[in-house]
């Protein structure tokens, strides 16, 4: 019988329904074994036997299609059929009856859970013969409940014992729901999400609402993120850091008082730093050059400032937060730590004073000493043949470790134009940090690529047109991609539901 194809483990239960009711069928000993129920003594999972929970569960869902089959099937008979408009009947109908039977499910377990116990004195807590409502928004769309609410004579205190079995207290949202949100609000504006979000999972939700749950999801996981450290083992004996900046546009308010690139010295933008942990041990098959490994890469973004605040000796906010994720990674126990960065002072101090030792190496990033090389020869020789001759000299030169070489080179030419002068200074202040002979021997990675694109990933959310963040919301949405794009967000939904029921 094809009711039967799902009894594929020990335990398993199916039932077909009949004009006299129910015939349930189990497997027991490798054997399929039945017997006829009727409607009062169907089980709802959990609950024991109850009254018909079942049937109403599945008219739930069926009800929803009833009135719609007989139009859908007209229009698929017609000579030009709207297949999305019969997907999309579809797709809601069967969201509605699916909200309605969760509707249901959670009501039920509400009748179901006993009296709780007082959190302060230990005393069973009274039940209140009034109902109350609650809306939670699913990934099924709005579902509605009345739940009981219970309280202690002797402190006064209450709780909805549904809220907390479902580990849902104070909050409006499922952890589905916070999980599509997640994964959608970081990533693209809150009006597109809004879109993205009734197009893919047919729940309307609207832009100004997930802008204000998003900001405040994204904060609690500023705390989620300090508050659950657990230090880890390395992947590997080799591992990477690189850390790059990018300019965040934000509110005058939010800039106030700090120097910026602007005519007037006033700043439009505040930098936000981006670290990135990865592993680097495969190899290209043609080049031997290191590849970065694959599902090994998490990062970190905080909009701060490069130093501790004044007179303070803690270290800065992203210091802090970057000592966190490396110990998260097992960064202080590896054997090879390699710092790949623009040669930025700030990112050398701070690397530094978490990481000091032998077992650091800073390594300057090929890319930006190509950029700098690429804006000489481009002011010293006007001639595109010249100059792209010489670019790939100088790319030679600098990846074996004749950076002082290229130095003697472009010096004669400082004093004329700016771009070069810039060049040799860059080259000067990073040399040590520009012995890539030395570190392609050592089979390391010379380039910031993994930081750069992540750069790119964070500013295709915090710099869209038009676009004005004050410091909470810029730092509360790169906190949310980091987490859903670290594979943090499983465990953050738990410390999420523990954090309601302390509260």
């Amino acid at each position: 019988m094809a009711y039967l194809e799902g009894l594929g483990r020990e335990g398993a239960t199916m039932l077909h329904p009949h004009e006299g009711g129910y015939t349930r069928y189990w497997l027991e000993g490798g054997e399929v074994r039945s017997c006829d129920i009727t409607e009062g003594e169907l089980p709802l999972a959990g609950f024991g036997p109850v009254g018909g929970p079942l049937p109403a569960l599945l008219g739930a869902v069926l009800a929803e299609f009833g009135s719609q089959l007989p139009k859908l099937a007209a229009d698929l008979a017609s000579g030009a059929p709207d297949l999305d408009s019969v997907e999309r009947v579809l797709r809601d109908s069967s969201l509605c009856g699916g909200a309605t039977a969760l509707k249901l499910l959670f009501e039920r377990l509400d009748e179901a859970l006993p009296p709780p116990e007082c959190a302060s004195c230990g005393k069973l807590m009274c039940r209140r013969h009034a109902r109350k409502k609650k809306t939670w928004l699913t990934r099924l769309g709005q579902v509605e409940v009345e739940r009981s609410y219970y309280y202690c004579r002797s402190c006064g205190k209450g709780l909805f014992p549904l809220d907390r079995a479902l580990g849902l207290e104070g909050g409006a949202l499922t952890p589905g729901m916070l999980s599509v949100m997640a994964e959608t609000t970081p990533m693209m504006s809150f009006d597109a999400a809004s879109r993205h979000i009734a197009n893919l999972a047919g729940v309307n939700a609207s832009s100004s609402s997930l802008q204000r749950w998003s900001l405040a999801l994204g904060e609690e996981v500023l705390r989620f993120e300090q508050e659950e450290v657990v230090e880890d083992s390395p992947l590997e004996s080799r591992m990477y850091l690189a850390v790059d900046g990018t300019g965040v546009p934000m509110r005058k308010d939010d800039v106030e008082g700090i120097a910026g690139k602007q005519e007037d010295g006033r700043a439009k933008t505040r930098e936000a730093k981006l670290a990135v942990i990865y592993t680097a041990e495969e190899r290209d098959p043609e080049t031997g050059a290191a590849l970065k490994g694959k599902g090994g890469e998490t990062s970190s973004c905080l909009i701060d400032s490069a130093a501790a605040a004044s007179g303070s000796r803690d270290p800065s906010d992203f210091a802090m937060r970057l000592d966190r994720e490396a110990l998260r990674r097992g960064l202080h126990g590896v054997e090879d730590l390699v710092v790949i960065s623009d040669g930025a002072e700030w990112i050398r101090n701070t690397c530094e004073e978490l990481f000091g030792g032998g077992k650091v190496t800073f390594v300057l990033d090929m890319f930006h000493a190509l950029e700098y090389a690429g804006d000489a020869v481009k002011a010293i020789f006007p001639d595109k043949a010249e100059r792209d001759r010489r670019f790939e000299g100088i790319k030679a030169d600098l990846e074996a470790g004749r950076a002082a070489k290229v130095i003697r080179e472009l010096e004669p030419f400082s004093g004329r134009y700016k771009q070069v002068e810039a060049c040799c200074r860059y080259y000067r202040n990073n040399i040590e940090r520009m012995r890539c002979n030395q570190y392609g021997d050592r089979g390391m990675q010379i380039g910031s690529g993994v930081v750069e694109s992540g750069c790119k990933r964070y500013r295709l959310r915090l710099k869209r047109p038009g676009t004005r963040w004050s410091k909470t919301g810029a730092n509360a949405m790169p906190a949310l991609k980091s987490c859903f794009i670290n594979l943090r967000l499983p465990d953050f939904l738990d410390w999420h539901a523990r954090q309601a029921i302390v509260a």
